[in-house]
């Protein structure tokens, strides 16, 4: 599509709202003043002698609607859809992917004749899509009533990546968020299911409805989002509360796991990062923490008691019948002896770490103490793992090991 054009050429292409001779184009041009876009005229140089060009951008809208329709070829009918095709998206949802994928395919043409950006011959398309002038079939109109260039954009995506049925849309996820369970009561009904999962996941359908009940009535008031009304409606049937249980369940699935499972939370969702835990220098930082052995003596079972200088990666393992304040102590003066003092400790919020006789102790050596939140043994992870290679090294090799679980127990 060439975007540049003499007065005659614009006169011969006898567009809408444009004079049809070029004695009546030159006076449209210095009553309106084009000459002042400098950007928008140019000159060259022909045998005649000087020609004076104006870009498209010039004409009035129906005028550059008139030139892009008749450059775009017309698209080629689709393929009819095959049966697998209308059994698994439906025959409305394939009409609308195919008829999006017509509306992509036209858009993408007018950008590789126009040569200008995606979001301006977008626009453009739009402008000439709403004036039933686009080459496209005469069905699409009637499926794919407005557009927009966002639209386009958001089906451009799909198609590049090879998810041409994302074109089929699906309605009721429009919808989703917008029944009774989710707006009764301005939420609250949502929030005080959400609130009985977390507080027991065991509760079946049948039981949160029933506590709906005793909490809000048989009835429950939602508001209209666009007339702002308010009306009562009965309360959900049983089926409705499973459905909206199921949803809200997979919705929020992270943070119901956060709430009832901490250790799964940790395990399968929370982000761990890697060099969480610094130190520049020796000494900088110790962590210690206690773990019962997986070795069983006559004696009974012992805890070992593990301090770690994150920097060198230096370890000292302490064995105690219990896990008390003294051995601590006790842990931190071989530490001590061997490495020297250290500037802060971590540790858990464990009694025998945050009892007075160990707060004392490190106050007295002047060591700043650092607890870890309850629940976060990533907060220190490198004592934890090097417990761990304890239990599954040295442990294995001992007469009395008990394996590492209660499975384990049982072989």
């Amino acid at each position: 599509m060439n975007e540049w054009m003499t007065p005659q050429e614009i006169a011969d292409a006898q567009l809408t709202g444009m004079p049809a001779t070029k004695r009546r184009v030159n006076e449209l041009i210095k009553r309106e003043g084009w000459e002042r876009f400098a950007a928008s005229v140019r000159q060259r140089t022909d045998r005649g002698g000087t020609i004076t060009e104006y870009h498209l951008r010039l004409l009035p809208l129906a005028a550059r609607l008139d030139i892009i329709g008749r450059s775009l070829p017309e698209i080629e009918q689709e393929a009819p859809a095959s049966p697998e095709e209308l059994a698994t998206l439906g025959a409305t949802s394939v009409f609308r992917r195919d008829a999006r994928a017509a509306i992509v395919k036209a858009a993408d043409k007018l950008h590789d004749i126009a040569g200008m950006w995606f979001s301006t011959t977008d626009q453009d398309f739009c402008a000439l899509y709403e004036a039933r002038k686009a080459p496209v079939p005469d069905w699409v109109y009637g499926v794919v009533t407005t557009i927009s260039p966002r639209s386009i954009a958001r089906w451009r995506q799909a198609v590049q990546r090879g998810a041409r049925d994302r074109l089929a849309g699906d309605p009721s996820k429009n919808r989703a968020g917008t029944g009774v369970l989710d707006t009764a009561e301005d939420g609250r009904v949502k929030k005080f299911c959400l609130a009985l999962v977390a507080k027991n996941p065991h509760l079946a359908a049948k039981h949160v409805r029933a506590t709906v009940a005793a909490e809000f009535g048989e009835t429950l008031s939602i508001v209209n989002a666009r007339t702002g009304e308010i009306k009562d409606v009965d309360l959900p049937p049983l089926r409705s509360f499973q459905h909206a249980l199921k949803t809200w369940k997979h919705e929020h699935r992270h943070e119901l796991t956060y709430l009832t499972d901490p250790d799964g939370y940790r395990s399968k969702v929370q982000f761990a990062a890697t060099g969480a835990t610094v130190a520049a220098r020796l000494n900088e930082l110790w962590e210690i923490d206690a773990s019962p052995a997986d070795v069983m003596t006559t004696d009974g079972r012992h805890s070992i008691y593990a301090c770690v200088d994150i920097y060198s990666r230096r370890m000292k393992i302490l064995v105690s019948k219990t896990p008390t304040s003294a051995a601590v102590g006790l842990l931190i003066r071989n530490s001590l002896l061997d490495w020297g003092v250290p500037e802060r400790i971590k540790t858990d919020n464990g009694s025998d770490f945050t009892s007075y006789q160990t707060r004392r102790l490190f106050a007295e050596l002047d060591i700043e103490q650092e607890i870890c939140p309850p629940f976060s043994p990533h907060k220190k992870g490198v004592v934890e793992r090097h417990i761990r290679t304890f239990q599954h090294d040295l442990a294995r090799m001992m007469p009395g090991f008990v394996g590492h679980s209660v499975a384990d127990r049982k072989v």
